[in-house]
C-alpha cells in the first residue's frame, strides 16, 4: 500500500479508508510506546524507524509477495490479500 502523505491512502477502489487510517495511527502509537519503553535512552530511534518504514513502502508489493509469501502460501496478489485481511473485520 502506498501513501501520498501521512495518513492519506492512495488505493483506487478501497472502501474502508478511514478504518485503515485508524489502524495505521494505532500502529504508529503502539510502535512509539514500545520504542519509548524498550529503548529509553535512544530518543531518535522512533524517527529512524519511521524513515526505514517509509523506505520499505517504496518496495514493489509483488517483490515482497515473491520474497516472503510465495515460499509459504504460493503466488498471491498483495493488494488483494491486504484488502481481504483489513476489510474482513468490518
Amino acid at each position: 500500500m502506498r501513501e501520498k502523505a501521512a495518513g492519506q491512502i492512495d488505493l483506487p477502489g478501497l472502501h474502508c479508508v478511514q478504518y485503515i487510517q485508524g489502524l495505521q495511527q494505532e500502529a504508529q502509537q503502539a510502535l512509539n510506546e514500545h520504542v519509548r519503553l524498550i529503548h529509553r535512552g535512544d530518543q531518535a530511534r522512533f524517527a529512524k524507524l519511521n524513515v526505514a518504514l517509509s523506505m520499505l513502502r517504496s518496495i514493489n508489493a509483488n517483490v515482497i509477495a515473491e520474497l516472503f509469501f510465495r515460499p509459504i502460501i504460493g503466488t498471491v496478489n498483495m493488494d488483494d490479500m491486504l484488502l481481504e485481511m483489513l476489510c474482513a473485520k468490518l
